[in-house]
């Protein structure tokens, strides 16, 4: 993956990490992420990567969302699961951050049906349609329809986009990579691989002389060992 990309994506992948391991120092982590970044086919492997690099896991699914704006599609390469499943990640992990909701459908006996949808199924689309991810075009109409007319689901909806702006704020700055830092972390890398090949190399061939010695001794003592039956009286 190229410089240009990764700068696009650095703040988020940096807050990833630093938000649960304050331990790392950033010049550090840059340094690996550069690293990474350098052997990454795509985006969407160099996430992974750095997801398992540091144990991180599908709590980071929303952050990653809204932080990379990220379609289903790559999220659920990312995390190996489908993008059904990521839909219902992501709605879950919202509903667990918002304030809690007493639909009208819990109040009523027969809730209202506003643009061919209730307020029950409206709230189940909510994430998925914050997300730019509704694939049907006639939900998509109920949707709009349901929203037009219904303040309090409007109320609700501003409340998915609140949580995405206060999400997004959490988000750290950091000063982009430039050329230099670029080429300078590569330039050193390949100089310690180069000196682990030299080190590999140096103890294989001591491994290899040592285990020669040892052979050649042990035949060497094996030829000077008479064999008592060729001892003549």
């Amino acid at each position: 993956m190229d410089l240009e990309t990764l700068n696009l994506y650095l703040d988020g992948l940096l807050s990833l990490v630093l938000e649960h391991k304050a331990e790392f120092q950033e010049r550090d982590l840059r340094a690996l992420l550069i690293e990474e970044s350098a052997q990454a086919l795509s985006f969407s492997d160099l996430v992974y990567e750095w997801l398992s690099l540091h144990s991180l896991s599908e709590e980071e699914a929303l952050k990653m969302k809204i932080w990379f704006a990220l379609p289903y599609k790559d999220l659920a390469e990312i995390l190996s699961i489908s993008t059904r499943e990521v839909g219902q990640l992501l709605r879950t992990q919202r509903s667990l951050l918002l304030p809690n909701r007493v639909l009208r459908d819990e109040q009523q006996q027969s809730p209202p049906q506003i643009g061919g949808l209730s307020c029950f199924m409206i709230e189940q689309h909510l994430s998925v349609w914050i997300d730019g991810e509704i694939q049907d075009a006639t939900t998509e109409e109920s949707l709009r329809g349901h929203l037009k007319q219904c303040r309090e689901c409007r109320g609700r909806l501003e409340e998915y986009r609140t949580l995405q702006e206060k999400l997004l704020s959490q988000r750290q700055s950091f000063p982009s990579i430039a050329e230099e830092e670029w080429s300078n972390v590569l330039r050193m890398a390949k100089v310690r691989r180069r000196q682990r090949i030299a080190k590999s190399s140096a103890y294989f061939l001591v491994v290899c002389v040592l285990c020669f010695l040892i052979v050649w001794v042990f035949w060497s003592k094996a030829a000077k060992t008479p064999n008592i039956y060729d001892i003549q009286e």
